[in-house]
């Protein structure tokens, strides 16, 4: 049984790991200061192997 998108979705929203743009970054471009989600992928696996194992 293959996970709904949307619970992947949410899987992968709710493990990510924020990071900054900062300026503090040894590189050549402009920095924005703004912040992203980085997927964890293997805290999304942990998640997605908890729901598998719920359901069955």
């Amino acid at each position: 049984m293959l996970p709904p998108v949307a619970l992947l979705q949410d899987v992968l929203r709710s493990t990510s790991t924020w990071v900054v743009d900062a300026h503090d970054l040894d590189d050549n471009v402009r920095n924005t200061g703004k912040k992203f989600p980085r997927v964890n992928a293997f805290q999304s696996m942990v998640a997605l192997d908890r729901f598998v194992k719920l359901q069955a």
